[in-house]
């Protein structure tokens, strides 16, 4: 657009990078629907967001579903993909804010479940399909 002598260079420079994010996310968004899901919910905060970002509530960090969920099915096998989608759907509901961890809460939660061995860790391998030698191959 037009712009007149009170704006900025800086200004200008912010608009840029704003229009070239919002082009980054808009092809993001339309390489599949599920990439548009995780665009959405990495940036949308359900509950108490301390920053608002085109009045919309915003985590202050990265949250997601824990990339381990999921990590001890075959993606091949039969059924797999439906599977590990099913797991991770069942143990961490999209609908609820307390679903999408940090990346530290996401590795302290791992490691509280399995640094027992006990039948606990077996349950919760079982809840969310999670491969307990994850964090060995990352």
């Amino acid at each position: 657009g037009l712009h007149c002598a009170v704006v900025s260079q800086a200004q200008v420079d912010l608009e840029f990078r704003v229009k070239c994010l919002l082009s980054w996310l808009a092809d993001v968004g339309a390489a599949h629907p599920g990439a548009a899901a995780l665009v959405v919910h990495a940036l949308v905060d359900v509950t108490e967001g301390e920053d608002v970002f085109g009045g919309v509530n915003v985590w202050d960090g990265a949250r997601m579903i824990p990339a381990w969920c999921g990590s001890a099915l075959d993606p091949d096998a039969e059924g797999g993909e439906n599977e590990i989608l099913r797991k991770r759907l069942n143990a961490f509901p999209p609908h609820l804010a307390s679903s999408y961890l940090s990346r530290e809460e996401s590795e302290r939660l791992f490691r509280i479940a399995f640094e027992s061995g006990s039948h606990d860790s077996h349950d919760f391998a079982f809840l969310t399909g999670a491969d307990p030698n994850f964090y060995r191959n990352v």
